[in-house]
């Protein structure tokens, strides 16, 4: 998410100058109170945080129904007095009354932002999404570039931390020509060898020989860990594994520069 300056912008600052406008999220932000949950003046710190308030309210709406036997009357669902459950919809009632096109995700993402975070101008920078070809039945993963998204939108932690995981969460991932069946185990082991990489001053064969020998007078707690998770795996494999990981990555351009060595 990052702020994003420009026509979206501009219209929605001019909105939320008006009046009418501040009345209608008032009311809505009013309803969430009847249900036991305040929206802070502030907005919510997070979206785990936001979401841990739509649990609260859920519960507490279907403690009400449960007392009242269950069911939506029309009397009940003509009062508003059940929760907003479906956010979307409230929001996209307000946008097309203030003539914004509710259709629009960029709009929705915006209001969204302001009712529950007070900070409207920040948008996502990519998205991420992985589906199914209905012609080979492969799994694809697609990233979506917004025309505002720049080059520092797409560091190394973004593919790093972003790109990489959910790609190796496909059924149809391979590295080197050979499946990665076992992508989450393959990855802890990497992972504890590039925290062996930073001890070893960036030396690649030391590491590796850090993380695998289980058998010298004082095991590192990366062979303890590996060999935790991994107990079947022989030193040789572990050797493997991770050439083959970081070569990987190498060839991605993902690695910095001190241990980009062949």
């Amino acid at each position: 998410m990052r702020k994003i300056l420009d026509v979206y912008y501009d219209r929605f600052l001019a909105i939320t100058r008006n009046p009418l406008f501040i009345k209608d999220v008032n009311t809505l932000r009013a309803r969430f109170g009847k249900w036991g949950v305040n929206i802070p003046d502030e907005g919510f710190r997070s979206e785990k945080e936001l979401q841990m308030a739509f649990d609260v309210l859920n519960a507490n709406f279907h403690d009400y129904m449960a007392k009242i036997g269950g069911v939506y009357s029309t009397e009940l669902l003509q009062s508003q007095q059940i929760p907003p459950i479906n956010i979307r919809y409230f929001l996209k009632r307000i946008l097309e009354k203030y003539g914004f096109n509710p259709i629009d995700d960029v709009n929705y993402q915006m209001i969204r932002q302001y009712v529950f975070f007070k900070d409207y101008g920040a948008r996502p920078t990519h998205q991420i999404w992985r589906r199914e070809n209905a012609k080979t039945g492969e799994h694809e993963l697609w990233i979506r570039i917004f025309p505002y998204t720049s080059e520092g939108d797409l560091t190394h932690d973004f593919w790093k931390h972003k790109i990489i995981p959910e790609q190796m969460k496909m059924d149809n991932v391979r590295l080197r020509g050979k499946e990665k069946k076992t992508y989450n185990t393959q990855l802890s082991i990497y992972l504890e060898f590039r925290k062996a990489l930073l001890i070893c001053s960036g030396d690649i064969d030391r590491a590796i020989e850090v993380c695998r020998d289980l058998n010298c007078e004082q095991p590192s707690p990366f062979a303890e860990k590996i060999y935790e998770l991994n107990p079947e795996y022989s030193p040789e494999y572990i050797r493997k594994i991770i050439l083959d990981l970081h070569e990987f990555l190498i060839d991605l351009n993902l690695l910095p520069e001190e241990v980009d060595k062949r």
